[in-house]
């Protein structure tokens, strides 16, 4: 089953318009060739008009994403002519080792992503410039606390080249152990485009007892 369709249209810099088929593939990662979980969300380019078609190329299936908890994303044209994509930053069906304290809900939506065309035909995601206005200030640490002054922060982390841990508020350990790049079966997960000294892995932090 495909769920979550959604249809975005978008030109290119010669003004030529194109078309996307995005949507979310279940219990199908054979089909596409593709070793992820059981539920993706990825987008396939149509050769014409979606409703002069009556099939889709499925090997030319990308991701939109290759982190995890994100699905279902669906994308609006706003008053600037910019494709703006939203996502559900979680999974169906995946049971939660996690749950936030005294909220009454799980999970939430990712923050809006600016969809453009690059000069491959590939779509491309950014944040909105506009989430730029919310930053406060910078501080650069090593080695500390750090205790921030609102319950948000944009973390960078730069130059790791051992074993490495970072805590957030006791409840997100972000980890990385420098035997992962002397291991082949982890060089061969990451993606061409990213770097060995970009890749972090986020798990929720275990608990001590």
């Amino acid at each position: 089953m495909w769920e979550c369709p959604d249809l975005i249209r978008i030109q290119d810099q010669a003004g030529s318009l194109h078309e996307f088929l995005a949507f979310c593939p279940q219990r199908s990662a054979e089909e596409l060739g593709q070793k992820q979980g059981r539920s993706f969300a990825g987008y396939i380019p149509l050769s014409s008009r979606v409703l002069d078609i009556a099939s889709v190329d499925t090997g030319k299936f990308t991701f939109w994403d290759y982190g995890f908890d994100f699905y279902a994303p669906q994308s609006f044209v706003d008053e600037r002519g910019r494709t703006i994509l939203f996502a559900w930053m979680g999974q169906p069906d995946t049971p939660y080792i996690t749950k936030p304290t005294g909220l009454g809900f799980w999970q939430c939506l990712t923050v809006p992503r600016l969809i453009t065309l690059n000069m491959s035909g590939l779509l491309c995601a950014y944040p909105v410039p506009e989430l730029a206005r919310l930053h406060t200030r910078s501080v650069q640490v090593s080695d500390r606390t750090l205790v921030f002054p609102e319950n948000r922060a944009d973390i960078l982390i730069r130059g790791i080249y051992d074993d490495f841990c970072l805590i957030v508020d006791d409840a997100l350990e972000v980890f990385l152990w420098a035997a992962m790049w002397a291991s082949a079966s982890f060089n061969q997960r990451l993606p061409a485009d990213v770097q060995k000294d970009d890749a972090l892995s986020l798990m929720p932090k275990r608990s001590e007892s």
